[in-house]
């Protein structure tokens, strides 16, 4: 919905500013989940709009989350099981 506006490398970097401004404000006054909060989605967006070459080459070998999905049941246990011991 609001591909162009992600699109300009000009507001990427004031939104980039903005969000740091804010993190280090909630940093500043000890609300690390709330610097937390306000800086994630923005890194999120930022990192899942953008088109690197790395990218591009990702999707050559299949679906990479089919692999995701076969391996997150064996993975999820081993960090379960390795946090009661």
């Amino acid at each position: 919905m609001f591909r162009e506006i992600w699109q300009d490398r000009k507001r990427k970097l004031i939104g980039l500013a903005v969000a740091v401004m804010l993190c280090c404000i909630a940093l500043g006054a000890g609300h690390q989940l709330i610097a937390a909060f306000l800086l994630t989605p923005y890194v999120v967006i930022a990192f899942g709009s953008s088109s690197l070459p790395v990218f591009h080459r990702f999707g050559r070998f299949g679906d990479m989350s089919y692999g995701v999905y076969i391996y997150a049941f064996p993975v999820q246990q081993t960090v379960i099981c390795s946090r009661r011991t």
